[in-house]
């Protein structure tokens, strides 16, 4: 008798998720639905749920010096 093998096929995009969570009021959702953006040198990801600050940070800056 011979092994069987099987290769499956890796699940459409679509299928895949990143899901947040509000530590503080319990919403949960996937990525896309959390508002994001940055203001001055801070970046910031914010429940949709609440208006809580999940992340907060300090943007990246440009490392770069033209010469």
């Amino acid at each position: 008798m011979s092994p069987q093998t099987s290769i499956s096929e890796p699940p459409p995009k679509d299928s895949m998720k990143a899901v947040m969570f509000c530590p503080e009021c319990g919403y949960e959702g996937r990525l896309t639905e959390w508002e994001s953006g940055t203001v001055d040198t801070e970046s910031y990801i914010q429940c949709p749920g609440c208006a809580e600050f999940v992340v907060r940070r300090q943007a990246k800056r440009n490392t770069t010096s033209e010469i």
